[in-house]
């Protein structure tokens, strides 16, 4: 496994294992819901025509949650001596025809790499419950 070290979660590392082996991936990646809400009618164009349109949608991507299961072959891909990142070897991976499976993180996660998030955390810690 490899973690980022600015997270916290409630997820479950035993599920996140398990579901890597049952989906025989090179490299399994959890995944958290990140919404983005648009300010503004959003238009769909086909050749410089409105053929629709959303107004303020919110729109929901599935981020890195920075924690990783990678089986061996994939560790043997990570170069020695220089800067290399799981999102590189993620890259290889793909590249090279490998499977990289995506875990949902549907518990509890949440980033602390700035005093706001990491206070949010702080909060969980001492209520129990999601802010």
């Amino acid at each position: 496994m490899i973690t980022n070290t600015d997270q916290i979660t409630g997820m479950s590392f035993a599920r996140l294992v398990d579901y890597h082996v049952a989906e025989q991936a090179d490299i399994t990646v959890a995944a958290v819901p990140f919404e983005v809400s648009i300010p503004y009618g959003v238009f769909e164009l086909h050749n410089g025509e409105l053929t629709g349109l959303s107004e303020k949608p919110t729109v929901r991507f599935p981020c890195n949650g920075g924690y990783y299961v990678v089986d061996p072959g994939a560790v043997a891909r990570i170069p020695k001596g220089r800067y290399y990142t799981t999102v590189d070897l993620m890259q290889e991976v793909l590249a090279e025809g490998g499977r990289v499976a995506v875990f949902p993180i549907v518990e509890l996660w949440q980033d602390i790499g700035n005093p706001d998030d990491l206070e949010k955390a702080l909060l969980w810690s001492a209520t129990g419950e999601d802010v």
